[in-house]
């Protein structure tokens, strides 16, 4: 079924460079990037396009824009309609097989 409500999507929001400080300036850095970006953001590795390197990155949840929720409904509603043909072509089949009809 299409889920035609809006969304949170995780975006990168910043860097994190943490390597080679203490665990006080940790939790500081740390404590900054909450009060920024709130309990919900988390840190993970962040490989950008064209970059052989990984960082550290802050990534933070917000609402999909209307032109990404579209995207998703349009991408959604073709893996409905591309599962339904499937499942029916899968029926026929079967159907065949079995000598049952509809």
């Amino acid at each position: 079924m299409v889920d035609r409500s809006r969304k949170n999507v995780i975006v990168p929001m910043e860097s994190v460079d943490i390597e080679y400080t203490t665990l006080k300036g940790a939790a500081e850095v740390i404590a900054s990037l909450i009060a920024r970006y709130g309990e919900a953001a988390n840190i993970d590795y962040y490989e950008p396009p064209y970059d052989d390197r990984r960082y550290l990155y802050v990534f933070a949840p917000r609402p999909e824009t209307d032109a990404e929720m579209k995207n998703r409904i349009k991408d959604e509603e073709r893996m409905e309609a591309a599962i339904a043909v499937r499942d029916r072509q899968e029926f026929e089949r079967l159907s065949k097989l079995f000598g049952k009809s509809e």
